[in-house]
């Protein structure tokens, strides 16, 4: 996560699994990620936006400008949110 958005890449092959430009989020909240809210574990598309689900608990949900969401479980929930909404806050408004 940086100025440019949020970005989720895989550990084994180091290639980007998905990706957020900043200007196209909304939001970023920290909660509980289930997986079958999310359509179950791994890399999901469901009627509730994509999700990486690794294991059931802590997590992000990032909404998008477009209406759909992304869930990514995560460490340190809280601390990337607000990372990200801090982020979010300094990019011009227009």
């Amino acid at each position: 996560m940086d100025r440019r958005g949020i970005r989720l890449t895989s550990v084994v092959l180091r290639i980007p699994l998905i990706r957020v430009e900043l200007s196209s989020i909304d939001s970023v909240v920290a909660g509980t990620i289930e997986p079958s809210r999310w359509g179950g574990w791994g890399f999901r598309i469901s009627g509730s936006g994509i999700a990486y689900v690794a294991r059931r608990g802590p997590g992000i949900v990032i909404s998008r400008r477009s209406g759909r969401s992304i869930a990514i479980t995560v460490d340190n929930p809280e601390q990337r949110a607000a990372l990200a909404n801090a982020l979010l806050a300094r990019l011009p408004v227009g």
